[in-house]
């Protein structure tokens, strides 16, 4: 995502809530020694009482805040970019992050069914939300997708696991060295979608529509995701 965004929200975002602070103590300090001590009128002395009431009135409120504040400060340092309550729309959002891929994609899921209908159009003209895969092997990024034998589903998902099958293979031949797909022995509790440097993952629920399902944004980077990119990484290897 944008760096320039994460510095602002980093370093200013924070250090602007600390000269606000100071900037209150100070000027609370300066109208409450020109109340009782300034030789000034009496409209001037009564806008300075008010001054001072608010002044007082705003720091209680930002007290108030303060652990808010550092609620949010560690979501920031772990990583975390957004929560999502449900991933309806997530058409939209996946694609955000996959058109920016410069290095790697992967996925993580049941049948990647949903996922290849959504963005790995192999014809570029289709769409660029349509053939975002498709783009993204075309500049070159490596692309891994792990889903389950078709074992391991449910009789209700065969059909999609042979329709995503025969997607898998059209682009395994058409980019024979930059894509490539592998089975898992058993079902994940997850799924993955990873571009580069940014992650969202959510939960599998057997009869739950993941459209219903939350998930979480993160950098890769995150200690939040540290397992489940290992997970992917460990899943990978014996398969190879």
């Amino acid at each position: 995502m944008n760096n320039s965004h994460g510095i602002y929200d980093r370093y200013i975002g924070v250090r602007l809530s600390k000269i606000i602070v100071v900037a209150l103590i100070i000027t609370s300090i300066l109208f409450g020694y020109l109340y009782f001590y300034g030789d000034i009128g009496d409209r001037l002395t009564a806008l300075s009482g008010g001054l001072v009431t608010s002044l007082i009135a705003v720091f209680i409120q930002f007290l108030m805040t303060i652990n808010e504040h550092r609620e949010i400060e560690i979501f920031k340092k772990m990583g975390i970019r957004k929560i999502l309550p449900n991933r309806d729309g997530k058409e939209g959002y996946y694609f955000e992050i996959l058109k920016s891929a410069t290095h790697k994609i992967d996925f993580l899921g049941s049948t990647a069914y949903t996922f290849l209908q959504d963005f790995g159009n192999l014809d570029t003209n289709s769409g660029e939300k349509a053939s975002a895969l498709t783009r993204a092997l075309e500049r070159g990024v490596m692309v891994r997708i792990l889903v389950i034998k078709k074992d391991h589903l449910h009789p209700d998902k065969h059909r999609k696991f042979i329709e995503a099958k025969i997607m898998l293979d059209k682009l395994k031949t058409k980019y024979p060295n930059h894509f490539n797909y592998l089975y898992l022995d058993e079902e994940p509790s997850h799924t993955i979608v990873t571009a580069d440097s940014e992650c969202i993952v959510g939960p599998i629920i057997p009869g739950v529509c993941s459209d219903v399902t939350s998930a979480i944004h993160a950098s890769t980077a995150s200690p939040y995701l540290k397992c489940f990119l290992e997970h992917f990484e460990k899943e990978w290897q014996p398969a190879n």
